[in-house]
């Protein structure tokens, strides 16, 4: 089958390349908890934000299951292709070699292997040995039938790199950039390039970071309680208030309802005493 990452690269010069530039990037992330990220950008450079991908392609990688998210920077649409892993470790076996990027992420996410692992005396070792392959025959003879011509002729016009960010120094590489612990490869076309490098994660280390790491996450859930402590708190004060309020309102309409009832009362019983002292005139009083 053509695999996917050329036949994208293809696509994209078929139907924009004549006129703009063309990004595949492959950029991986280890953190300091060993979490991982893999992030490959496809686009083109273009003002024409109507422009999509193939939805066969996107379909692909989501069935496959990869997270897929829209990509806009700097005058270049597309779709980013992602895949976090909770552990490298996953991602890692002590029989891998030799592993062709161009054709590794075809699988799924959960038969991806990228690192030979091993241990050793300071920690473990993980060994990259990849390949990005970007041979020309097969991709001219595809393009040929759309009157693209040879592909190898667009290089000036292909953005395609691999990076990689480690929160470790590598022990060796062949990197054609380096800037802190971010490590590039500048991937030309027509070529079987090859990514080489490794790096030790000392257990020590490992445990010393991951303490430092869970001390923020610890910092930031600790931050958001008291934030929402502070919001119940805020809230309380309001029940509260609202409540005495409330009760001040009771009390005052029970005394209220108290005096009215008090005084209706106390004008029956003034009717009655002023009944009861009459006396009748003498008229009155003869005729009997």
């Amino acid at each position: 089958m053509f695999n996917m990452n050329k036949k994208i690269i293809i696509y994209i010069l078929i139907l924009f390349g004549l006129t703009g530039c063309v990004k595949n990037n492959i950029n991986m992330k280890l953190e300091t908890n060993n979490s991982f990220n893999i992030t490959i950008i496809n686009g083109v450079q273009t003002t024409d934000k109507s422009i999509k991908f193939s939805e066969e392609d996107k379909q692909k990688y989501i069935d496959n299951g990869y997270r897929l998210e829209d990509y806009s920077e700097d005058d270049y649409t597309g779709v980013k292709v992602i895949f976090d892993v909770d552990n490298i470790n996953s991602i890692s076996d002590s029989n891998v070699g030799v592993v062709d990027l161009t054709t590794e992420f075809e699988k799924k996410t959960s038969d991806i292997k990228l690192f030979n692992i091993k241990k050793v005396e300071n920690g473990t070792l993980y060994t990259a040995n990849f390949t990005y392959n970007l041979t020309s025959d097969d991709v001219n003879s595809y393009a040929s039938n759309t009157n693209v011509g040879d592909v190898s002729a667009y290089q000036s016009m292909m953005d395609l790199k691999y990076s990689i960010t480690l929160p470790v120094s590598v022990e060796e590489s062949n990197a054609t950039e380096i800037d802190g612990n971010t490590y590039s490869w500048n991937l030309e076309f027509g070529k079987i390039n090859e990514i080489k490098f490794s790096f030790i994660i000392n257990d020590a280390n490992i445990t010393k970071e991951k303490q430092e790491y869970d001390k923020k996450e610890n910092k930031k859930k600790t931050k958001n309680t008291q934030v929402k402590n502070k919001e119940l708190t805020a809230e309380n004060i309001f029940s509260s208030f609202f409540g005495i309020i409330v009760l001040v309102g009771v009390i005052v309409l029970y005394y209220s309802l108290k005096k009215n009832i008090s005084k209706k009362l106390s004008k029956k019983t003034n009717k009655k005493r002023k009944w009861s002292h009459y006396e009748a005139p003498d008229s009155i009083k003869e005729k009997k």
